[in-house]
């Protein structure tokens, strides 16, 4: 609705002075008996003038009055929109990614459950939409149907999806109480690690440790051994060397004696030099065993030197698995307890996980068959129909709009109140309303929501945006139309009321004017109370029905 500025500031101007009658409701009463002379002055003054006098019948009635603030606004109808909200996707076990837990301390327990493992892909085809943009309908009013080959492929698939999951159920179960027998024996394996960690670690040291002594005890006693040789072939060479000498002595001694001349002596030298030939020879050969055994014995060590030298590096990084192997079945005797629950609690998470599976399953079923009866799906809503979003032909979806319903129970109307009036205005209370297009309409409403607080800089005015949930609405509102809502400051509740211009006032009394059995215009005197500023209570004087008039004149 396009409204000008003009109107604009015309609306403002009608609030300022409708507040202001309504804040001077009150004095109005206390100023009765002023005007109420004033009036009488007036009217004997008209009726001097020879003016013609009519009157208006209007009747006593009960019913609320209230006095508040009053400003202007537009309504805005909400919207429902209607989607296709089934499940149909495909079964996936869940309790699979469960499996596992413990590890590599033994606790996990890996399980292969039955299940689709995607969620696949499954439409529903509309056959035909019945419902059009404009029609009013019912919650179980059908709107579309579904074309039947589509819905007994879904259900198929749902159904089997139920025995899927049920069967992975099933499994789970028996799963739960293998490992629940896995899980009590490691517990009692592991509470044992305690009494033996120690036990085994100190023997797995003892070992490389020995291997160590081992190999060093050769080392050394090949060591020793290659000494004695080396100090024995010295002493060989020391011997040679006296050979050799002697060697060379008893050639000289031959050389130098005459076998014709001296033959004794020349036999003599001739021995003496081939029995220094023959030990020299016997030292040589010594010699060159020992050089032999030398060379062995070197070889040896430089083995036995690898080999300490490997079993010292075992004993190293033995140690360090030693120590690992113990630290690690001391951690687990430290938490076997806990690991045990703990793997309890796993398993009976993953068949629980496997039952809600099932559950789902079952529920996607139900709520299928449930959702769609005779091929149609029906509206969850109550209201008009503002679009219609799906046609013959087309597939559904999780998720797929259908239909866009006016919300007649979400009918609202926001206005600006200013600062001063915000105060005596709460989330809750009641409000009277006035629909400029309804005007004898009876309307009413509650705050929903009050607003940040907003200021307008060229006005100098904070207000705030005040949200009034409608009441008892219907399809006759629409989008846009003036509304009027009062936030009722003051109110008195079922009191017989009458039009304010029915009453007149002279000398601090009030009346009203009447018809008696002769048709005459008569007064009776009535006593007054709260005043709304249009209408004002009656305490005393009239009955619920009673007949008063308005006087006007022509």
């Amino acid at each position: 609705m396009n409204t000008t500025n003009e109107e604009i500031q015309q609306r403002k101007q009608k609030r300022r002075q409708r507040k202001r009658r309504m804040l001077i409701a009150a004095g109005g009463i206390a100023a009765a008996g002023v005007i109420a002379a004033g009036a009488v002055f007036f009217i004997r003054w008209q009726r001097s003038a020879s003016s013609e006098v009519t009157y208006r019948e209007t009747a006593a009635v009960f019913g609320d009055l209230a006095v508040g603030v009053t400003e202007s606004g537009e309504i805005a109808i909400g919207s429902s929109e209607q989607t296709f909200d089934l499940d149909l996707s495909a079964y996936s076990s869940s309790s699979s990614a469960a499996a596992g837990g413990m590890g590599d301390m033994g606790g996990g327990f890996p399980m292969t459950l039955t299940g689709s493992g995607s969620t696949g892909s499954r439409t529903l085809e509309i056959e035909e939409v019945y419902v059009t943009e404009g029609q009013e309908i019912s919650v179980g009013d059908p709107l579309l149907r579904l074309e039947e080959s589509s819905v007994d492929s879904i259900r198929n698939d749902l159904t089997e999806d139920v025995s899927s999951a049920s069967l992975a159920y099933q499994q789970a179960q028996t799963n739960q109480k293998s490992n629940d027998l896995t899980a009590k024996q490691n517990y009692a394996e592991w509470t044992l690690y305690g009494s033996y960690a120690q036990a085994e670690y100190d023997a797995a040291i003892a070992d490389l440790q020995s291997a160590v002594d081992t190999a060093q005890e050769a080392l050394l006693d090949e060591q020793d051994n290659l000494t004695e040789l080396q100090e024995e072939l010295a002493e060989k060479e020391a011997e040679r060397e006296e050979y050799e000498a002697l060697v060379a002595n008893g050639e000289y001694q031959v050389a130098n004696t005459s076998r014709e001349d001296d033959l004794y002596n020349y036999m003599t030298a001739e021995n003496g030099r081939e029995e220094a030939q023959a030990l020299l020879d016997a030292v040589e050969d010594e010699i060159e065993a020992l050089e032999d055994e030398i060379e062995t014995s070197q070889s040896a060590i430089s083995q036995y030197q690898i080999t300490v030298n490997t079993a010292m590096r075992d004993l190293e990084s033995g140690t360090v698995s030693a120590q690992t192997e113990y630290e690690t079945k001391l951690l687990y005797y430290n938490n076997a307890e806990s690991y045990y629950t703990t793997s309890l609690a796993q398993n009976a998470l993953i068949t629980q996980m496997a039952q809600e599976d099932y559950t789902d399953a079952q529920e996607k079923l139900d709520e299928f068959d449930s959702a769609i009866t005779q091929q149609q799906i029906v509206s969850s809503y109550n209201g008009v129909v503002s679009s219609v979003s799906v046609a013959a032909g087309d597939t559904l979806q999780t998720g797929t709009a259908l239909i866009t319903v006016n919300d007649y129970d979400d009918v609202t109307v926001t206005v600006s109140v200013s600062e001063d009036d915000i105060s005596s205005i709460a989330e809750g209370d009641s409000v009277n309303i006035m629909i400029d297009a309804y005007p004898d309409g009876d309307f009413s409403g509650t705050v929903n929501d009050i607003g940040d607080s907003s200021y307008n800089s060229s006005t100098g005015e904070t207000t705030y945006e005040v949200e009034v949930l409608i009441s008892g609405a219907n399809e006759s509102l629409y989008n846009g139309m003036t509304t009027e809502v009062t936030f009722v400051t003051k109110e008195t509740r079922e009191v017989l009321y009458v039009s304010n211009r029915a009453i007149t006032r002279r000398d601090g009394r009030s009346y009203v004017k009447m018809y008696d059995e002769n048709g005459d215009v008569t007064e009776r005197e009535v006593t007054t109370g709260f005043s709304d500023g249009t209408n004002v209570e009656i305490k005393e004087g009239l009955s619920e029905g009673d007949t008063v008039l308005i006087e006007s004149s022509n």
